[in-house]
């Protein structure tokens, strides 16, 4: 007979620790539930700014899809905590019949590693033409990053997205 003597959830796992009378004396083993914990990478651009000949344009905070996949995975973890408690009931329960699968529990890290954090937008509008873009990537003080050069050509009527990825 098993008996789950406590839990403690701590920074991305929970752990449950079993002891079990085997044959007369006392056996322990410890039950990693595992489960999925997005943490945000720390950043050098807080902000980016557009500069042309006609002006210098702030870019504004479109979407924040690391708060997006983090409300969601906060939604899916009550679940998604019972199926690994109720795997590693059942990996409980090989343990005290002398089979270990104590090990395999892993949260599971897949994701998308290309995912962006966010999504900043400038909109400029410019005459048809063809224009020299200056993208420039600042700190949370105002201070360059780093700066991307860029030639645009526009026609008359068509929207013209520049498109450009950090890592920093």
């Amino acid at each position: 007979m098993a008996k789950v003597l406590g839990a403690a959830i701590g920074a991305g796992k929970a752990g449950l620790t079993a002891v079990s009378n085997v044959a007369g004396g006392v056996a322990t083993g410890v039950l990693n539930i595992a489960y999925p914990e997005y943490v945000q990478n720390k950043f050098r651009i807080a902000q980016s700014q557009v500069e042309l000949e006609r002006g210098v344009w702030k870019t504004e905070l479109a979407e924040d899809i690391f708060q997006i996949a983090n409300r969601d995975l906060e939604d899916r973890l009550p679940a998604l905590k019972s199926r690994s408690a109720m795997r590693g009931a059942v990996k409980l329960l090989g343990t005290v019949t002398g089979l270990d699968a104590t090990s395999s529990e892993f949260a599971d890290l897949r994701c998308w590693q290309t995912l962006p954090s966010q999504i900043r937008i400038a909109r400029v509008p410019m005459p048809a033409g063809e224009h020299r873009v200056t993208i420039r990537y600042l700190d949370a003080a105002g201070a360059v990053v780093r700066s991307r050069e860029a030639t645009v050509a526009l026609r008359r009527g068509r929207r013209t997205w520049l498109t450009d990825m950090t890592t920093d």
